[in-house]
């Protein structure tokens, strides 16, 4: 199944859709952020405003949507079109769930960390590369230690954690197609777990699946990486579990 894995990623990031994705939301941060262009910031408190200030109406709201539109609607198409079926000819559908689950991984979340990427290498080379570690800064309570003395580091690990969040939310999608045939629930899906987790927040912050996202707004005892890396640990094996035993009821004719 490696070469059905490569074609399908390449596939998807080479796919119309998905590049014209990227640039979207690319340009949102941009322009979002072309008002607040000055050389007087430093590029990680630029780059953290960036994308989790000025831009947080949108990108922090619609991105458990956006991470939905490269593939996971790919099972209700292969479900639905027979093409599912023919894949399951040829191999068990344990190495397919698997093989659809890891796809869906990887490109969903290439598709929310690209243009965050972006934003973070021009953040970069406009603003400079110097850091003054006396500059008061609001951005401390993720990871205090590491934004003071790795600042290189501390931004990259926000742009590797917009590939996790593109990924886990967009794995949630997945696992309700396996058992909803109906593509609109399916789309809309992680964006409903994403509001109604909000309304959990209450009665405890750490149900909130908000702060995955922004890590850098959460009050300190609700940024620690180790609570962070729980939800994410839970998150995803909660959806690749329900995705796997959806799949096998769904082609259950089918042996493997």
């Amino acid at each position: 199944m490696n070469r059905y894995i490569f074609s399908q990623i390449k596939k998807t990031i080479i796919n119309k859709r998905f590049i014209i994705l990227i640039i979207a939301i690319t340009a949102t941060i941009f322009i979002c952020e072309f008002e607040s262009y000055s050389f007087e910031y430093q590029f990680l408190d630029f780059f953290l405003m960036g994308v989790y200030d000025d831009t947080t109406a949108i990108i922090s709201l619609v991105f458990p949507l956006i991470c939905t539109i490269p593939y996971a609607l790919s099972y209700y198409n292969d479900a639905n079109s027979g093409y599912g079926e023919l894949i399951l000819l040829k191999t068990s559908k344990t190495k397919y769930s698997v093989s659809k689950y890891i796809v869906n991984f990887i490109c969903s979340g290439l598709s929310l960390m690209i243009p965050i990427l972006i934003y973070y290498i021009f953040c970069i080379i406009f603003c400079g590369t110097s850091v003054d570690n006396d500059y008061i800064t609001t951005y401390n309570t993720f990871l205090p230690e590491v934004r003071i003395n790795y600042p290189f580091l501390y931004g990259f690990i926000f742009v590797i954690n917009s590939f996790l969040c593109g990924a886990m939310f967009s794995s949630i999608a997945l696992a309700v197609a396996s058992w909803i045939n109906n593509k609109y629930i399916i789309f809309l899906s992680p964006f409903i777990f994403y509001v109604a987790t909000q309304f959990l927040a209450p009665v405890s912050y750490y149900l909130s699946s908000d702060r995955l996202y922004k890590l850098n707004t959460a009050m300190m005892e609700y940024s620690k990486l180790s609570s962070i890396l729980i939800y994410d640990f839970i998150l995803l094996i909660g959806a690749f579990t329900i995705f796997i035993i959806g799949n096998h009821y769904r082609f259950n004719d089918r042996k493997g």
